[in-house]
């Protein structure tokens, strides 16, 4: 419903200039929620400065709030019960809060702002004491429900399907380990090979082996998994 004009390069997007880049190739190289969030960024009735590097960007940060609620499932097990008052009123705030900016002409930016906000504030007071199975349990609904209205809710399909693709290139992993020095035999799952390879392009760069570690990440690209270096730590984006 975005309604306000899509620039790219400073200028209007148009097929006259031929500029134009579609949601199809979009989806090509991202996950449709993924390109849902880069676009609600946005306020519906501003110009949208399409860039494609923040695609990168909403990635990242679509990854973490998949690993927010998985986390919040994994505490939700725990035997400790208990919901402490100021940890209820954390998460009665937070909806207060993203309601209120959605009331506020659909400020869809502002909402994705109180998100972000409160996985902070889950994750700060999970790392001062432990949350109760109730506490994780409430954070999860109301962190469930606010994605839900944004359409971002698919969070355990995303991460099924990139475990999935990632499952695809086993074979193609294998031989980029047998290029880079890294034993396959020796790890139990794809997942643990694919850490253990970038782990080894780590290493590297933190010797100052810039040829190597390039090596690795072109050898990755080049079976379909694309690095992405972070302050947080390296993602990685599977193609298909």
């Amino acid at each position: 419903m975005h309604s306000g004009m899509v620039n790219m390069g400073g200028e209007k997007m148009s097929k006259s200039l031929g500029n134009v880049m579609t949601v199809r190739e979009l989806l090509e190289q991202y996950p449709g929620q993924v390109v849902r969030l880069y676009l609600l960024q946005t306020s519906y009735e501003k110009p949208l400065k399409f860039n494609i590097s923040g695609f990168g960007q909403a990635f990242t940060t679509y990854e973490r709030m998949a690993e927010f609620e998985a986390f919040l499932q994994e505490l939700g097990q725990v035997s400790h019960e208990g919901l402490e008052p100021e940890f209820e009123s954390t998460c009665s705030s937070f909806l207060g809060e993203f309601d209120a900016s959605l009331a506020d002409n659909l400020n869809t930016s502002r909402a994705l702002a109180s998100v972000y906000e409160f996985m902070t504030r889950v994750r700060r007071t999970a790392s001062e004491r432990l949350l109760g199975g109730s506490e994780a349990s409430r954070a999860l609904e109301v962190f469930r429900s606010a994605l839900w209205v944004l359409g971002l809710d698919q969070t355990n399909d995303y991460m099924g399907h990139k475990s999935s693709l990632l499952v695809g290139k086993q074979h193609a992993l294998m031989a980029v380990a047998a290029e880079v020095g890294v034993a396959a035999d020796d790890h139990n799952s794809t997942s643990d090979l694919l850490d253990t390879i970038v782990m080894k392009r780590r290493v590297a760069r933190e010797a100052g082996q810039y040829d190597v570690a390039d090596q690795i990440r072109e050898r990755l690209k080049g079976v379909g998994i694309a690095l992405e270096d972070g302050v947080d730590g390296v993602r990685y984006r599977i193609h298909g």
